[in-house]
């Protein structure tokens, strides 16, 4: 532990209400950024774009926060080839889920993105890593009522390729939520993160430059957006990995479940995005349901 979040650690200990207030405020940070690349793509841009420019600007800042604190980024040649490649895994997740607001509104793009916490449950107990539970279990069947609300399943209505794509993304992640502890075993855990973010933003890049793809938006609002969603995001990421440190992995993934509910409250706030009672109620269903299986883990 650095002594940036040593003294962070110490501080949230004494107030511990700062602590979850920062973390609240890294959730909403995520909020910002998914809302306000809707807005740029409304303007113009596409998702290679907002990509190229947030993750690139993710994996600079924490290079720079990670040299400021002395924090070691070496590692075995091997492991260093693995974390660069999970960077691809990184890059199309990341850009299969802002390619699924094309086709949805924000709330529902993003509820259908956050059953991650879900599927990682059902993948370790597949493999064995962890035994099933009655709470857990319990979450899942929650999960699976409250999407089926929010998705309007019944009914129709919504993209079958917006849900696919949003999907997609929740098992991106969730692949990368099962290597990770791989990927880190023996070496700092930022280090590999720096390294396959900084191999995402490389694909982005090459990608624009390629396809000549890289599009700013046209309206105003868009081009704000477009400069803001970065920020965003690096303070999301940075601030992410850097609260699992002062306060712990556990608690922060706890109120990290507050994402889904600002992505969705910003939507309505900053896009006008507005969702019928029932699926507001199934996406708080869904919202319960991670934290029901955080808490059981």
């Amino acid at each position: 532990m650095t002594a940036t979040t040593g003294g962070a650690a110490a501080l949230f200990a004494a107030r511990p209400w700062l602590g979850i207030a920062f973390v609240l405020a890294v959730a909403t940070s995520f909020g910002f950024s998914v809302n306000f690349a809707k807005l740029a793509i409304l303007g113009g841009s596409n998702a290679l774009s907002i990509n190229t420019m947030r993750v690139g600007g993710a994996a600079m800042m924490l290079y720079l926060l990670l040299r400021s604190t002395g924090v070691s980024l070496a590692m075995p040649p091997g492991r260093r080839a693995l974390a660069l490649a999970a960077g691809l895994l990184h890059a199309a997740y990341g850009q299969t889920f802002l390619l699924s607001l094309d086709y949805l509104p924000v709330g529902i793009a993003v509820i259908t993105f956050y059953t991650y916490p879900l599927l990682a449950a059902l993948a370790t107990w597949a493999i064995g890593r962890e035994r099933p539970r009655t709470r857990a279990a319990l979450a899942l069947v929650m999960a699976f009522v409250g999407l089926a609300l929010a998705l309007k399943v019944l009914e129709g209505g919504l993209s079958a390729v917006g849900i696919a794509l949003a999907f997609a993304a929740a098992v991106g992640v969730t692949v990368m939520l099962l290597a990770m502890p791989l990927l880190a075993s023996g070496v700092d855990s930022r280090a590999v993160t720096l390294h396959f973010l900084g191999s995402g933003a490389g694909c982005f890049l090459l990608a624009s430059l390629v396809t000549g793809g890289f599009a700013v938006p046209e309206t105003a609002d868009g081009r704000l957006a477009f400069l803001a969603a970065p920020f965003c995001y690096v303070f999301g990421i940075v601030g992410f990995y850097w609260a699992a440190i002062a306060i712990g992995a556990i608690r922060t993934a706890l109120v990290m479940n507050f994402e889904p509910v600002s992505a969705m409250a910003l939507g309505f706030v900053i896009l006008g995005e507005r969702l019928d009672a029932g699926q507001v109620l199934g996406a708080a269903v869904v919202v319960a349901a991670i934290v029901l299986i955080s808490r059981s883990r």
